[in-house]
């Protein structure tokens, strides 16, 4: 026995019974409805609980002590043994690596010709600069074994 409620249709209010639509569906076959009420509303943050704003990354800290006025430290000094300095830090680590470099340490050197020249300019010890000019590889011509050395070489 089926109670009265499931055997008739539900009307609406108006007293007009509607046809229902087919739902359009995405080419995917997906409803498009799907996830609608999941969706940020506008204004609406992804992640409310997340890091607040002005937040500094790390980098961003690292960048500002290295400008810091206010830094002080001992610094190595090549006749005074130790010296004060007072400047940024950024200044100390370079007058450091300097000092390093001309008591011989080869990767403060290294460090110093990378960063400050780039890799095609050679700083020797003396402290004449010596452009390196790339490699090129060409054919050469077999020499004539009965020729002279000299005229072949032009």
């Amino acid at each position: 026995m089926t109670s009265k409620a499931e055997s008739t249709p539900s009307k609406p209010k108006s007293g007009k019974i509607q046809a229902q639509q087919p739902k359009k569906l995405l080419k995917s076959g997906a409803d498009p409805s799907v996830g609608k009420g999941t969706q940020f509303k506008p204004g609406q943050s992804g992640n409310p609980a997340g890091k607040p704003k002005g937040t500094k990354s790390l980098s961003t800290w690292i960048k500002e002590m290295l400008n810091d006025e206010n830094f002080e430290a001992l610094l190595p000094d090549a006749r005074e043994g130790y010296k004060e300095f007072k400047g940024r830090a950024v200044e100390a680590i370079i007058k450091t690596a300097m000092v390093r470099a001309l008591a011989g340490e080869k990767e403060s050197r290294e460090w110093l010709a990378k960063y400050g020249y780039g890799t095609k300019i050679d700083v020797t010890s003396d402290g004449e600069r010596v452009q390196i000019a790339p490699l090129v590889v060409s054919d050469i011509a077999a020499r004539d074994d009965d020729a002279p050395a000299e005229a072949q070489a032009s």
